[in-house]
């Protein structure tokens, strides 16, 4: 047992050395990092704060989004019926036009026809009458007509 004091005398020494020179340190680390703990801990609140504040906008971006698209879909809608009233009057306006043209056009090509079968009707009828009276006037009658249409004509002079 004699032989156990010294080596724990030495040990108590030793303890005691190293508590002295290492108390101020070890505190400092500690107290040091127990500041790196609280700074970290800090941030993590500041990132955690700052990316509710981020989710929290995009979420309510994001549900805007469904009302903002409702509304262009209404938009482009409503811009796509005006679009088709609007082709819809255009073409009965054209169509209108067109009827108007073509029955004005009908018109003066009945008024045309009509004056040709006239001018054709009176050409077979002169033509028609002509070969009868031709077909029935004998010499004398010819010359007789003849001196008639001449002296007509130097009356009329």
């Amino acid at each position: 047992m004699e032989t156990l004091i010294a080596p724990a005398i030495n040990l108590t020494l030793l303890l005691v050395v190293l508590a002295y020179y290492l108390v101020g340190p070890l505190k400092a680390f500690a107290s040091s990092r127990r500041g790196n703990i609280a700074e970290d801990l800090e941030r993590s609140r500041q990132m955690l704060s700052s990316a509710r504040e981020r989710f929290d906008d995009f979420d309510s971006r994001l549900r805007s989004l469904g009302a903002e698209l409702q509304s262009l879909l209404s938009q482009s809608a409503e811009e796509a019926r005006r679009t088709r009233a609007r082709l819809v009057q255009s073409a009965n306006q054209l169509a209108s036009t067109l009827v108007t043209d073509a029955q004005a056009a009908a018109g003066g090509m009945r008024s045309e026809l009509i004056g040709q079968l006239r001018a054709e009707i009176a050409t077979r009828a002169i033509a028609r009458a002509e070969e009868q009276i031709r077909s029935r006037l004998t010499g004398e009658e010819r010359v007789r007509l003849r001196k008639e249409f001449s002296a007509l004509m130097e009356k009329a002079r």
